[in-house]
């Protein structure tokens, strides 16, 4: 069992929101550490350890997979829901420098028996990997292909039978949605100018969100998840990351600038009468807090 400080879930945090409440827990990283917002609070996840990040929900909310970052290296970790207990489900620290393995983003599969990751074990770059939740089994699922040179951000489809993940050529990234039992075809579902990032499954699987850079601007935006519709922009910003689906599929948690750092927000989202979705007005639900942009969310019910 790894070493860490894990903090009661009344530890309150005092530049969090209190006021602002939404359903169910969303889970994201500032400054090293897992924070959870519930209820109109914000508490503290972990405390001490490692450098902690990129966290994600167990479909049944009794688990938590997070990367935590070592001298040259990064390992998956699962955390349970009561903080009791830290297992390290994987091992990239090499008595060789040159042998390290980074991993990032362990995504939980819907049905709960696998975990999805990236991992540059056997690449330049990150591609998409696959394992049991207790580090066993690990697969490559996606290999470098002509220009798509490296994978980053991701999600799985409501079924499990695809992962829609951020997918590099150069400096330009698009959507791509890849069919896990045969992934060496993905196919692309975005065409942005300046690049698309952080997909979001909904959970009916009907449609998927993501941000859009557009020249010094970002957008959400969200597309029909196989590609037969343009993406609709449900808002803009000067900066914007990570949406996320709620449980329910009513609202989409984001992170963008609110004030000198990123912030949580959370939108909630209708339907017009020609069925796109459409964003309400956006609810910021932490203040001066930091959050860490790239990290990602996860929401639970």
């Amino acid at each position: 069992m790894a070493t860490m400080v894990l903090v009661s879930p009344g530890a309150g945090i005092p530049e969090a929101n209190a006021q602002a409440s939404v359903g169910g827990r969303i889970l994201f990283a500032r400054a090293g550490e897992i924070y959870v917002s519930e209820d109109g609070s914000t508490s503290a996840v972990t405390q001490g350890g490692r450098y902690w990040g990129q966290p994600d929900w167990a479909p049944d909310g009794s688990h938590v997979a997070l990367v935590g970052w070592g001298p040259n290296s990064t390992d998956i970790f699962v955390l349970t829901a009561d903080r009791a207990e830290l297992n390290q489900i994987t091992r990239g620290q090499s008595a060789r420098v040159q042998a390290n393995e980074w991993m990032f983003y362990p995504r939980w599969s819907p049905d709960g028996q696998s975990i999805a990751y990236l991992s540059d074990r056997t690449s330049q770059y990150t591609m998409l990997w696959l394992m049991r939740t207790d580090g066993g089994n690990q697969r490559q699922l996606t290999r470098p292909r002509g220009s798509l040179d490296a994978y980053d951000s991701f999600v799985w489809s409501p079924d499990g039978n695809q992962i829609a993940a951020t997918g590099f050529s150069g400096t330009q990234s698009q959507i791509y949605v890849i069919n896990v039992a045969r992934p060496d075809n993905p196919r692309t579902l975005t065409s942005e100018a300046g690049s698309a990032y952080d997909p979001s499954w909904s959970p009916d699987g009907r449609f998927i969100a993501y941000a859009a850079k557009e020249g010094s601007r970002y957008s959400i935006k969200v597309i029909d998840s196989e590609g037969n519709d343009p993406a609709t922009v449900l808002l803009q910003t000067d900066m914007a990351r990570s949406p996320r689906w709620s449980p329910s599929g009513s609202a989409i948690a984001y992170l963008a600038r609110g004030g000198p750092s990123f912030e949580l927000f959370t939108v909630n989202i209708g339907f017009d009468n020609d069925g796109h979705p459409i964003a309400g007005r956006p609810n910021q639900l932490t203040t001066r807090f930091g959050v860490d942009a790239t990290s990602g969310l996860s929401w639970a019910p």
